[in-house]
């Protein structure tokens, strides 16, 4: 399935900025988890609360000095352990950490429609002719959940929608990072949702996005791609929705 398209098989990632919410070194480090030093119980919990620290990313340095990021899944507080997916670049070592950034990760979308609108200056000449100067495009996409989507992935869309949020990173198949746009949601375009049969879950979700920035080139040619990061895990590769039947894949 790979070899046949472009760009990727992942599943989408929006990235959003934020200041750093706690600094605090390493004490220890799995392939997996990281053990904060100073840092409370207390604390952990109120920033919870606060900030929600599931989906925030913790970057620290690898052995090399180099630096390296994984995105919290879980945590206990008691304990001072975040559990991340996995690290960027192999394990922290001993140092400083941040918890910085916000990463939505989304499931596949029933279809993700990706648009580029040319953006000319028109100019007419005193001879009657009509210079077109192109420069450039502007990126935007359709997320389409209209379906189905879980309260869980409503939980985190709800990031998109803050009025602080103005502007964010968004990777179409996270699998491939050297592909990246800068959007924010369409202004044009309302955030609507039902509740499906039976409360099983939220249908009618789209999410539309629209470039921030100028693109110079459409790349329908495939570039480097870090195949360590593809998504392969066909137990959730594709949702049933509300009629126990397989969305169409992106």
């Amino acid at each position: 399935m790979a070899d046949n398209v472009i760009h990727g098989t992942g599943k989408p990632r929006f990235v959003l900025p934020s200041s750093v919410i706690l600094s605090d070194t390493v004490a220890t480090a799995t392939t997996t988890t990281v053990t904060l030093t100073t840092v409370t119980e207390a604390q952990l919990t109120q920033l919870d609360e606060t900030h929600g620290l599931k989906g925030m990313g913790v970057w620290a340095k690898e052995t090399g000095g180099t630096d390296t990021w994984g995105v919290i899944q879980s945590f206990v507080a008691s304990t001072k352990v975040l559990t991340v997916e996995s690290w960027s670049n192999g394990n922290p070592v001993a140092g400083d950490v941040d918890l910085v950034g916000r990463y939505i990760d989304l499931p596949y979308c029933q279809r993700l429609t990706e648009s580029f609108t040319p953006d000319f200056i028109v100019k007419k000449m005193l001879n009657g002719n009509i210079i077109r100067i192109k420069r450039g495009f502007y990126y935007s996409a359709s997320l389409d959940y209209g379906r189905y989507l879980h309260k869980d992935e409503m939980e985190i869309i709800r990031y998109l929608f803050q009025k602080s949020m103005n502007g964010c990173g968004f990777y179409p198949r996270r699998d491939n990072t050297a592909i990246l746009y800068t959007v924010d949601i369409d202004p044009e375009s309302a955030i609507s949702f039902y509740q499906l049969q039976n409360h099983q879950g939220h249908g009618g979700v789209v999410i539309n996005i629209t470039g921030i920035t100028r693109v110079n080139d459409i790349q329908f040619s495939d570039p480097t791609v870090l195949v360590a990061n593809a998504i392969s895990d066909s137990t959730d590769a594709y949702v049933m929705d509300d009629r126990a039947e397989f969305p169409t894949a992106d």
